[in-house]
């Protein structure tokens, strides 16, 4: 067997990581349109076989926490951005649409299959020698997740891109170059001063400082656990990382060591997850979801359907770097037909970035995709899996408003209709995350709440995720939906330090 934890670490066991469900974002279609049917996110999309769920009742720590003497987390991101401006008017309707949506799927029995843990983690041979400890992350993957190019706009009101007249992305209709405004040129995301995460770069940021104060909360009898938690969650993913290696310079060990030494439970797992580097803990996740007892498809889903090409490398990168194999070999090894193909595309992180639409060929593309699917006797796969995993997400935003025109049906209703399983649930995962991510993170974060049983680690996973990219509008977006606020209800659902940890990234 191996560690769970990082490399060099010894073996010890884990379980698999708790997941969120995808909760149901309430509320009108995106872009300020009219309802339709097939949005928003049907209720049973995620748990047991239709519904939500995930890994909420489990017990087991996800890998790399609280489970040996070797730092874990998962991994902080870095700013992505969006506009801090608030919505305007004509964005998201309050109210649900009059008629549609999903149609009520009864939740299969069972769920995510029972996983006991089992020996993996990180390989213990090559590159990775036993007698010497290793820093919980690798130092030098600064950086981290930056916005989904077209998933939200640059300048104008609201986060979100409004709807033109004739469609997604301006124009009045008919043929021609369109292009989605605000966007040009922003192939990787808004810049920091931009964005709309909670967590933003410190001024006059001082990494020896900053190590100073945590080697005194650290020392003595007893911890501050205050103080670290108001610096560390007051500084961003790429400060963090220059503390680690600051720290190391300056006292010769590693602070994730130290820090797994000084702190226990949720707490302990929430304060590592901010240190971690670029891509890590979803290469983990997506390890232990293809390592383990059965597969979970869901966890596969969840991370490569929703990732942007510079996440989706990174997490590649990590793969190989931590067990020397490639994603793509271990999805092809693990998964089968249609839904082995969509993660193979996603794998190679190639969407289309490109800020144009040419409005003809997203036409034609809608034509196609209903020539494949409502018109035909059964489905052609290939054309939908060519267009859902390789265009960008402004152009298919023209083609799923073009589609409407063409079949009378939006097109989640026809990829419920024409598909089953796990292939439709990553379909539908990749238009939920084209229309509208903040409503999506919003609903997965009020299941981890609301669900049976708090899911702590889906909490940690989700709020450190989007801390720096897109909160401030998944908090509006979970206002919307819920009636209630994002803070008081992770408030009134969490406790203690793990508490604070979480209300000091999500902000009010």
């Amino acid at each position: 067997g191996g560690g769970y934890g990082y490399p060099g670490g010894p073996p010890h066991p884990g379980g698999p990581p708790p997941h969120g469900g995808f909760g149901p974002p309430h509320g009108g279609p995106p872009h300020g349109g009219p309802p339709h049917a097939g949005f928003p996110p049907d209720a049973n999309l995620y748990g047991g076989d239709q519904g939500y769920g995930g890994y909420s009742g489990s017990s087991q720590p996800p890998i790399g926490f609280n489970s040996g003497p070797q730092g874990g987390g998962y991994p902080a991101q870095s700013a992505g951005g969006y506009p801090a401006q608030p919505p305007a008017a004509g964005g998201y309707p309050s109210q649900p649409p009059a008629g549609g949506g999903y149609p009520a799927q009864a939740p299969a029995a069972g769920g995510y299959p029972a996983q006991a843990p089992v020996g993996g983690g990180y390989p213990a041979q090559g590159g990775y020698p036993q007698s010497q400890p290793q820093s919980g992350y690798p130092q030098g993957q600064q950086g981290g997740y930056s916005a989904a190019p077209g998933s939200y706009q640059q300048g104008g009101g609201g986060g979100y891109p409004q709807q033109q007249p004739g469609g997604y992305g301006g124009g009045s209709g008919g043929g021609g170059l369109v292009k989605d405004p605000g966007l040009s040129g922003q192939m990787s995301g808004m810049s920091l001063s931009s964005t709309q995460g909670t967590v933003k770069p410190v001024a006059n940021f001082d990494a020896d400082a900053d190590c100073e104060v945590l080697r005194k909360a650290m020392r003595g009898m007893g911890t501050d656990e205050n103080a670290i938690i108001d610096l560390v969650t007051a500084r961003s993913q790429a400060q963090r990382q220059k503390i680690l290696l600051q720290y190391k310079t300056n006292y010769g060990k590693d602070l994730t060591h130290a820090l797994k030494s000084e702190l226990s439970g949720h707490f302990e797992s929430s304060i590592l997850a901010l240190f971690g580097g670029a891509g890590e803990y979803d290469a983990l996740c997506l390890h232990r979801a293809i390592e383990g007892l059965g597969t979970d498809e869901h966890l596969l889903i969840e991370i490569l359907c929703t990732r942007t090409n510079a996440q989706i490398k990174e997490i590649n990168e990590a793969y190989k770097r931590m067990y020397h194999k490639t994603l793509e070999q271990e999805c092809v090894n693990d998964t089968s037909g249609q839904f082995k193909r969509v993660l193979v595309s996603m794998c190679q992180a190639n969407r289309d970035e490109s800020t144009t639409v040419d409005r003809t060929k997203a036409s034609a593309d809608a034509a196609a995709l209903y020539k494949a699917g409502e018109k035909k006797w059964g489905t052609e796969e290939s054309v939908f899996n060519r267009i859902l995993a390789a265009k960008s997400y402004i152009y298919l935003r023209t083609v799923f408003d073009e589609y409407t025109k063409v079949a009378n049906r939006d097109i989640a209703s026809t990829i419920d209709r024409e598909f089953s399983g796990d292939i439709r649930k990553a379909y539908k995962t990749i238009v939920y995350i084209v229309r509208n991510p903040a409503q999506y993170f919003a609903g997965r974060m009020n299941k981890a709440i609301k669900g049976a049983g708090t899911d702590e680690y889906a909490l940690i996973r989700m709020a450190v995720s989007r801390s720096e990219i897109d909160m401030v509008q998944i908090k509006q977006e979970y206002q919307r939906a819920h009636s209630n606020s994002l803070y008081k209800d992770i408030k009134n659902d969490t406790s203690g330090d793990f508490r604070k940890v979480l209300l000091n990234i999500v902000g009010q």
